[in-house]
Order: structure tokens, then sequence, then C-alpha cells
């Protein structure tokens, strides 16, 4: 039961945030997108500060539902 039950606690992150494409599998949640999703490739600052903000909704998000990131086990990729 307790699997179910945390799948459906954490269901609603998926909406949080409008940039990411969010694939969730039991415990573990994956932030995928695309760099052009972010604004105009020529512009590095407006990329960055789209993904901040994207993760600042995921963290008040976190917050708000009195969850902890586990930064130690965090990844962070490009590809």
């Amino acid at each position: 039961m307790g699997p179910l039950l945390f799948n459906i606690f954490i269901n609603d992150l998926a909406i949080t945030n409008s940039l990411f494409e969010i694939v969730m599998y039991a415990d573990d949640t994956t932030l995928v997108s695309n760099l052009e999703t972010f604004g105009n490739m020529n512009n590095v600052t407006i990329i960055e500060n789209n993904i901040n903000g994207e993760i600042i909704k995921i963290t008040k998000w976190l917050q708000h539902n009195k969850l902890l990131l586990n930064v130690n086990k965090s990844k962070f990729m490009f590809f």
C-alpha cells in the first residue's frame, strides 16, 4: 500500500511546471527537456533564467508538500 500512496501523493508534481516533461517511475523522477524549449539558443541568460524559474516551481511544490530533494542523489546532464 505504501508505494501506491506515495505515487498518489506525488502525482501532481507533473503539473507544477510547463517546460519540463516529468517522467516518474516508482520513487525516481526525471525532468527532461530540449534547451530550445527555454528560449533562444543564442541567449544563454534567458535559458538559464527559464530553467531556474521551473526549478523554483518544483522546489516550492516540494516545500508545500513537506518533501526534501536528496541533492546527493540528484544529477544534471546535458546531451
